[in-house]
């Protein structure tokens, strides 16, 4: 019996964690969806996004990127490329959030990265600086 999203990202072995690190609050969140069904041809997406510490929200403003990519990417049309699909939801997400932000004192901002795994293309998409994401081969390479 297969997983879900195994015949687009065979192989393919999801792990989430988080730390704090030295501030007080962890303004990070991440999450990801393995598709079954007609959604399966769109890919398995995993995001993670860091909320900006200096403003009101970041932590709000992390979950809500994330939760927006996940939900509205499988929302495209499946005759766009991933990447355009990304692009577009990440572009929305964006202009959201900095209208919401200037409702409050010190806005809301966060950073963003996601990896998309359609068939056998891999596909990144990075706002701010953030850490990425570290993959291992079958072999055991890191990547």
């Amino acid at each position: 019996m297969s997983r879900p999203g195994e015949a687009y990202a065979p192989g393919l072995a999801l792990g989430q964690t988080s730390a704090c690190g030295p501030r007080a609050r962890n303004e990070d969140f991440h999450g990801a969806v393995v598709p079954d069904g007609a959604l399966i041809r769109l890919g398995t997406l995993v995001c993670v996004a860091d909320g900006i510490g200096g403003s009101a929200d970041g932590r709000l403003a992390a979950e809500m990127t994330v939760r927006g990519l996940l939900n509205d990417y499988y929302a495209t049309p499946m005759s766009w490329s991933g990447i355009k699909a990304l692009h577009q939801v990440a572009t929305s997400l964006n202009g959201w959030l900095f209208s919401e932000g200037k409702k409050r004192e010190r806005g809301l901002g966060t950073t963003l990265v996601a990896a998309l795994f359609r068939g056998r293309t891999l596909s990144i998409l990075t706002a701010g600086g953030i850490h990425g994401f570290t993959g291992y081969g079958p072999d055991g390479s890191t990547f």
